[in-house]
């Protein structure tokens, strides 16, 4: 046995056909809220990265900045203590001078007493009568 289904009336293929455009209509505006959250979601996310490289950079331009001026003081430092090591071995330099010039008078001081001494000793003595 065979049997012929019926169709549905107009009426009842209206009331398909409607449910099916009210299926999508809700299906698209459920898709269309998940966009907009998600879309919302991406632009805090991206909004927070966009914050935390701001901050990274101010933070990497203090340091920068402190390590500038460190490095100005110790070039300044350092600019000093050359001029006083190059005053210092001046001012040795005319010391070991003055002290050459010191102990070739002494020298010859000393050779001058040597001298007379030894002339003094290579006379002979005579004795004197008491």
């Amino acid at each position: 046995m065979e049997t012929v289904g019926v169709p549905f009336t107009a009426w009842e293929q209206s009331v398909f056909v409607v449910l099916f455009i009210v299926l999508v209509v809700v299906l698209i505006k459920w898709f269309s809220s998940q966009q907009e959250k998600w879309q919302r979601f991406m632009g805090e996310m991206n909004k927070s990265w966009q914050d935390f490289i701001e901050a990274q950079r101010k933070e990497e331009r203090e340091t920068l900045d402190g390590l500038k001026k460190s490095v100005g003081d110790i070039t300044v430092v350092t600019t000093a203590l050359v001029q006083q090591v190059t005053e210092l071995r001046s001012d040795v330099n005319e010391i070991n001078s003055t002290l050459k010039e010191h102990d070739k008078s002494v020298e010859s001081r000393v050779k001058d007493i040597q001298d007379a001494s030894k002339s003094r000793n290579t006379k002979p003595r005579t004795p004197t009568p008491k």
